[in-house]
């Protein structure tokens, strides 16, 4: 079965169901854990994902994270709904500072390859 990917973009929520086709699983770097600790898509096997895609420089990103932060602690106790931030920075210290900055209780993706990001 193939993962149903929907993003959140910083104008509010935008669904791209034929995105499913084009990603079958994903492994990226948490932001949000000390040390290497990967995110594997295929563990959530019939989630539906919901994505916000970041850089700590983008305005309407920080806007938007205390809305996307509200969304994330809705379906916080339902495993089948992943909420993710995936940044787009290069450096990790602006994955600290998102962080520092907005305090998700939900992981925080490394994705500077853009590998989950382009095929998009």
């Amino acid at each position: 079965m193939r993962a149903q990917f929907y993003t959140a973009l910083a104008v509010g929520l935008v669904f791209i169901p034929q995105a499913a086709q084009a990603i079958e699983s994903f492994t990226l770097r948490r932001a949000d854990v000390p040390g290497v600790s990967l995110y594997r898509s295929n563990a959530h096997p019939n989630a539906v994902y919901v994505m916000e895609f970041f850089q700590n420089n983008c305005g309407p990103c920080n806007t938007n994270a205390a809305n996307f932060h509200r969304l994330a602690a809705r379906f916080a106790e339902n495993p089948l709904v992943q909420v993710l931030d995936v940044g787009l920075d290069r450096s990790p210290i602006d994955y600290s500072r998102w962080i520092a900055r907005h305090r998700p209780d939900y992981p925080v993706l490394m994705d500077s390859r853009r590998q989950l990001v382009d095929p998009l």
